[in-house]
């Protein structure tokens, strides 16, 4: 009787577990991409805010600032463009495009990898140009 018992809370307990593994793979998965979107988002709005303070400034006025681009940033389909910073990330459940909006024309590059990395952001006539530190 007592192994009989023994089995059935075994197989109860196997089970459960084949039901929450996957779901805990399934919010983790999830939790990670949005990290890296909200990650991108506040690179997207450092970059702009830094953009309009120049812009707002005039020719001549320079910055530079730390920011982090998160993992799963593609450097080789973001970029920056008229007023627009577009980030490309890679998330599990494939790609999204972060946006950020300035009131300045804003052109340049930016880093080739993920992580931390410094830009020389700098109001040239009426364009602000951000350039990787390297």
């Amino acid at each position: 009787m007592r192994g009989q018992v023994a089995v059935e809370y075994m197989a109860i307990i196997g089970i459960v577990l084949a039901i929450l593994l996957p779901l805990t793979m399934y919010v983790w998965q999830n939790n990670a991409g949005s990290t890296s979107v909200r990650q991108g988002d506040m690179a997207a709005s450092a970059i702009a805010t830094t953009a309009d303070s120049l812009w707002a400034q005039g020719p001549g006025a320079k910055n530079r600032i730390s920011v982090f681009f998160p993992q799963g940033y593609d450097a080789a389909t973001s970029s920056l463009s008229n007023k627009l910073i577009k980030l490309t990330i890679y998330v599990p459940g494939g790609k999204t495009n972060v946006l950020g909006i300035t009131k300045a024309n804003i052109t340049g590059t930016l880093p080739a990898t993920p992580g931390y990395a410094w830009l020389d952001m700098e109001m040239k006539g009426s364009t602000v140009t951000v350039t990787p530190v390297t």
